[in-house]
């Protein structure tokens, strides 16, 4: 293409294969690009986005006592409220996976809601392809980020969101391959487009697919890590229910 600049490799990963090998960063960044954003420019070849893609909240308030339930079984294994305060002073991960539940939930409402809705009361209010991408990357770092937090990770309550974020997100990308090839398709072609490339409807919609593929890629690798935090704490309905997201994903 002329560009004199080439992305890194991907690295390998036992769920890519032909297109899923393409860098991340870079065909995230070149797919936003292309879809209308003026600002933005290659990625340099070792660029990487950012693990703290949401404001810090102030840290949330807690006790020092133990929360055991009363049927014999511990609410969750590791959840020692004794180490609560210093957690919340020096680790954000519960607040953004909040924050992340929240945004994922508006998302998923606002791709799902039918057009002319009062919850989508136009295509133009409605969450666009760009908007829904990059809500989604932020969604799946902030969940990379808890589980990989040796604290956060082993708190039961705080694994369950993941699980159920993973679950919208798997959701979405489903519904976002439907609506949003539509959307591309069907968007005026005579619209003025931002970047070094003027792309026809048909390409674009390629691009989105591409992108889309990659995110599905990010989320089995995302499952794979909660299956291995949920297998190791041996929490029978978290496994379970990790279990049917492997499956899903395996399907789709």
């Amino acid at each position: 293409m002329g560009m004199g600049r080439r992305p890194a490799e991907a690295d390998t990963d036992p769920f890519s294969g032909g297109i899923f090998n393409l860098n991340e960063s870079f065909s995230d960044r070149i797919g936003d690009y292309l879809l209308g954003s003026p600002n933005l420019s290659l990625p340099v070849a070792d660029e990487t986005f950012s693990l703290h893609p949401f404001p810090v909240a102030a840290p949330l308030s807690t006790t020092n006592q133990e929360t055991r339930a009363s049927n014999g079984h511990e609410a969750a294994e590791g959840y020692d409220m004794g180490i609560s305060e210093q957690v919340s002073a020096t680790c954000s991960c519960s607040s953004q996976i909040v924050v992340t539940f929240e945004m994922v939930e508006i998302s998923l409402h606002l791709v799902t809601a039918p057009k002319g809705s009062p919850g989508r009361p136009s295509q133009a209010a409605a969450m666009n392809i760009e908007e829904f991408l990059r809500d989604h990357k932020r969604a799946l770092v902030s969940c990379e980020m808890l589980l990989g937090c040796e604290t956060c990770s082993c708190r039961g309550e705080y694994v369950m969101l993941v699980i159920s974020i993973c679950r919208k997100l798997l959701h979405s990308v489903g519904v976002m391959h439907r609506e949003g090839l539509s959307e591309v398709q069907n968007r005026d072609s005579s619209r003025e487009r931002g970047g070094l490339w003027k792309l026809d409807d048909e390409d674009q919609a390629g691009v989105l697919e591409v992108l889309l593929k990659i995110r599905a890629t990010r989320l089995r690798r995302l499952v794979t890590i909660l299956d291995h935090v949920v297998t190791s704490h041996d929490w029978p309905a978290h496994r379970s229910m990790t279990q049917d997201l492997v499956r899903r994903l395996a399907e789709a």
